[in-house]
């Protein structure tokens, strides 16, 4: 849930935590009104905003363009349907 004031590091705590193979570095905010901003350059986090934080081989992928970026949106979009799905059929 979004927290005004709250930094980046309080959401991904919130969410798990970083992974072991985090792309600290090439994390990126989704602004739900558009536009894919470099974290770094993200003065405040705004309700609705999506924090991606991809893995050292997706952050290769995000860094060559287009089809990489498309297949790896495609992808995450899979995922999050995949996880909604599932959390639908066995309650969680």
């Amino acid at each position: 849930l979004y927290h005004q004031g709250a930094n980046l590091d309080y959401y991904v705590h919130q969410s798990g935590g970083y992974s072991s193979d985090a792309a600290i570095k090439q994390i990126e905010i989704i602004h739900a009104g558009g536009g894919m901003i470099p974290a770094e350059q993200v003065r405040e986090l705004r309700p609705g905003d999506i924090i991606l934080v991809p893995t050292a081989v997706q952050a290769i992928r995000l860094k060559t363009g287009g089809s990489g970026l498309d297949s790896f949106f495609r992808s995450l979009t899979n995922t999050a349907l995949t996880l909604t799905l599932a959390k639908g059929l066995f309650k969680l």
